[in-house]
């Protein structure tokens, strides 16, 4: 962000006081500004609309005088404009006002009390409240609080405004950040005079102009470029079009998209409203990205979810999933919520290939044998790593689970099954052939861990790639994955990006490369989906069919070819983009396999759970004295969420998975040896009196399957933090019962940094990484969550610890999101989410 950050601050002012600013405001056209109301309060004298105040630009810090256009104290907003007398900085920067998105990264500039010279934030967007303000949960960076009214709300990594903050908590408190959304501001600005709509076209043009002339002639072609700019714009104007389309009741369309595309969707959506002429109805698209699998269940379940941070906006009215077939598991659920005339049809497509580091792809997946077949000889091999997402959760997985089992049905000799017309019955069947069930579980053997999203094992690939260039280390030797995430890597954007930020021309050091399995691909038609609503709405009928046309029009399909996503209409054939981004032949056609039906989708996730890798999971929670405090608003302490969150996390793991329990606060103590969970184990006597008690009198009694939340309600915060020692202890019980067919895992969650041996990091990140202790024939993965505010101190740890290991750190600062935290930590051991739609 620091680049994008020096080009941003010259759209910002300082709104002057008697003895200094008292807050930001930011250029949003010619000679316009926006601020907040309070901000005037500090000021001597009553400022109303037609008065005046003084601002400074950032673009070249002198002062201007500025007059109150607009004036809402009731939606805190002030509008300025600066007079014509005034000439503005050459190099100041007009922001662009796009609407907001749930969970999108924000940056914000302000000067709190002890930061003379402004510093920034890092947020996210959290909702809407119940006063249509965004709310914003800080990450990183300065806290939110006085100091920083004014400013705007700026996207990370596109620079758009998303709103302006008018509201923080004195203490800066993660969630009491509160701004006014962009589609607000864009409804209180007034027409922009012609005049200032053309300034900076004009002067842009004379410059470019006059730069071909002699200095002699410079000032006579400058006025003339003026006057032509002057009478073209006068003629296209005509009639008053204001600046931004006028202010009126907009039809609301929130719309939950698929994580690889909701960028993409939310700069389209803002295309879509800009581009409705004067007289049309307004039609506002708000865009909440969220994986396919979690939305389904939520849909399906009538928008509810068990981690309530995943539902706590407004239920959608539009439903853009990756794939059909998560459209079909939520009609076999809940058939109203995808009604037949709800389906308008496919944005795009794509196609699911195995993505293999360009340098490796002749070793691992030789000319003729680019099929699954070879993935599940390569892993046979300990050292052979697979990258595949959670099934339950992401599409990615979910179409990697189906074309492995087709894989299986043909390997078996039934391949036939799989034509034109498929025969289902025949096909659900197969599933529980004990030779596709074998081949099935060869594959799985390569999983160190089920991801959400792919592009995390993107993202390690190429950070190795960079450091090591070719010849580096492979933390994932290949992931199985949507076909555009490679092409968005190999332009330098392994986490997926928008179109402004690839670099194709200057690929990383390691490049990928696309295997497509020659049983064939699995396509993923990304459909648009209008939700059941009750009662019917018309309007909301008719601006997302409006929405969908656009998204179907060519200006809107060639920005998903450039993302590299192929043709709506052609799941065949890759586009020119993937060719050469891919190094596919020109002409290459896949063959493409047919989407199950929901039944025969919910009988191989059924009995994927009983053949993916199982786990050895260790969980070592902090218990010390400040888990026993405030977690915010609402009452609850810290452990009572995060015993929530842990039963809600270890509800996930299956039967055949295996779990122990280690809690630490002055002393680290196992209060529940590493189970099996399917087995009718007893609690030992000793375990009670460490956990204090029991909920049940006869837990002692009590199979091991109910000793989960046995032992985690027991748990009693008290005394100070042995982080250290707690790792190192885990780490060593889950070394000494490694077992090689399994995934063996600690995960840590702490709300403070170390008090009991401050000092013991390195120490303790040596032992980590001896390589006679973690390797490829016997490696254990530590996953860290930070827990609560206090834990902002640990982070640094924390993520060195997971390094360390080849485990994940995860931020749960915000206590409220532990629950989600926790599930995203425990789908890396597979299992079936609770949640999911059946």
């Amino acid at each position: 962000m620091p680049e994008l950050r020096d080009g941003l601050v010259n759209g910002l002012v300082t709104v002057n006081g008697p003895d200094g600013p008292v807050g930001i405001g930011f250029v949003v056209g010619p000679r316009t500004v926006v601020t907040c109301h309070h901000l005037f309060e500090r000021l001597p004298g009553v400022v109303a609309e037609g008065s005046q105040v003084s601002v400074t630009f950032f673009a070249d810090d002198r002062t201007r005088t500025a007059d109150v256009v607009v004036d809402n104290a009731r939606l805190d907003v002030v509008v300025l404009h600066i007079p014509r007398r005034a000439v503005l900085p050459k190099n100041v920067h007009t922001m662009r006002l796009t609407r907001p998105r749930n969970r999108a990264q924000v940056d914000l500039f302000g000067y709190p009390t002890d930061r003379p010279h402004g510093s920034w934030n890092e947020s996210t967007v959290a909702d809407y409240d119940d006063r249509d303000r965004l709310q914003l949960n800080s990450q990183g960076g300065t806290p939110l609080q006085p100091g920083f009214s004014g400013t705007p709300v700026i996207e990370s990594g596109t620079g758009h405004v998303m709103g302006m903050l008018v509201e923080t908590a004195d203490t800066g408190e993660h969630g009491n950040a509160r701004a006014v959304p962009a589609r607000t501001i864009k409804a209180l600005l007034p027409p922009v005079p012609l005049r200032d709509r053309l300034e900076p076209r004009a002067r842009a043009f004379r410059a470019r102009v006059a730069a071909l002339f002699t200095r002699r002639w410079r000032a006579v072609v400058g006025v003339f470029a003026t006057a032509l700019l002057a009478v073209a714009a006068t003629s296209l104007l005509t009639g008053g079009v204001p600046w931004w389309p006028a202010p009126g009741d907009c039809v609301v369309l929130n719309a939950t998209v698929s994580t690889e595309k909701d960028e993409l969707v939310a700069e389209l959506a803002d295309d879509f409203e800009n581009g409705l002429g004067v007289g049309q109805q307004c039609i506002d698209v708000r865009v909440t990205g969220l994986t396919s699998g979690v939305a389904a269940a939520a849909i399906a379940n009538d928008w509810q979810y068990d981690d309530p941070a995943v539902t706590v906006g407004n239920r959608p009215d539009l439903w853009l999933p990756t794939s059909s077939m998560s459209v079909e598991q939520v009609a076999a659920a809940s058939p109203e919520m995808v009604p037949d005339d709800g389906r308008l049809g496919t944005v795009t497509s794509s196609v699911l290939a195995i993505a293999v580091p360009a340098a490796d792809k002749d070793e691992l997946f030789p000319e003729g044998e680019e099929n699954w077949d070879r993935l599940r000889e390569l892993s046979a091999d300990p050292g052979f790593v697979l990258g595949r997402d959670n099934p339950h959760n992401s599409t990615s997985g979910l179409a990697a689970t189906v074309a492995a089992y087709y894989a299986g049905m043909t390997s078996a000799g039934h391949g036939d099954v799989l034509g034109p017309d498929p025969d289902w019955a025949a096909v659900q069947g197969l599933v529980d052939d004990p030779a596709v069930g074998r081949f099935v579980h060869g594959i799985e053997q390569s999983v160190q861990r089920y991801g959400l999203e792919a592009t995390g094992f993107m993202q390690e690939i190429y950070d190795e790639g960079q450091r090591g260039g070719p010849d580096g280390e492979r933390p994932v030797n290949a992931v199985v994955v949507q076909e555009q995430l490679i092409h968005l890597y190999n332009c330098n954007a392994p986490e997926g990006g928008q179109i402004g930020q690839l670099q194709c021309d200057d690929p990383p050091e390691l490049p990928l490369t696309a295997v497509y399995p020659a049983e064939g691909s699995l396509a993923l038609d990304h459909p648009f989906v209008l939700l059941g609503q009750t009662p019917p709405n018309g309007e909301t009928r008719a601006a997302a069919e409006a929405f969908y046309e656009y998204l179907r029009g060519e200006e809107a399909q060639a920005k998903f070819v450039e993302l590299g996503f192929r043709e709506a209409d052609d799941f065949a054939h890759p586009t020119p983009t993937l060719e050469s981004s891919l190094a596919i032949l020109p002409g290459q056609e896949q063959d493409v396999l047919p989407t199950p039906p929901a039944d025969v989708l919910r009988r191989m996730l059924d009995t994927w759970v009983g053949i993916q890798r199982r786990a050895n999971v260790t969980l070592a929670l902090d218990v010390s004295g400040s888990m026993g405090d405030s977690a915010g608003p609402g009452g609850s302490t810290k452990i009572a969420l995060a015993q929530d969150a842990a039963t809600l996390g270890l509800g996930m793991l299956t039967p055949e998975d295996r779990l122990g329990i280690t809690v630490f606060s002055d002393t680290v103590r196992d209060v529940l040896p590493l189970t099996d969970l399917r087995a009718a184990g007893m609690l030992p006597p000793c375990a009670a009196g460490q956990t204090g008690a029991c909920v049940d009198a006869d837990c002692d009694d009590a199979p091991a399957a109910a000793l989960r939340g046995c032992v985690v309600d027991a748990l009693v915060p008290r005394g100070n933090t042995a982080l250290y020692e707690a790792v190192g202890t885990a780490f060593d019980q889950a070394h000494s019962s490694h077992e090689a067919d399994r995934i063996n895992a600690v995960v840590v969650l702490s709300d403070g940094e170390e008090t009991k041996n401050p000092g013991g990091l390195d120490d303790l990140l040596t032992h980590l990484r001896d390589p006679a202790l973690n390797n490829d024939d016997h490696r254990v993965q530590v996953y860290t969550v930070a827990y609560g505010a206090d834990a902002e101190n640990a982070t640094g740890a924390l993520q060195d610890i997971a390094t360390a290991t080849g485990g994940t750190f995860y931020d749960a600062t915000s206590a409220q999101d532990i629950g989600k935290v926790m599930t995203d930590v425990f789908a890396n051991f597979g299992g079936d989410d609770p949640d999911s739609p059946s």
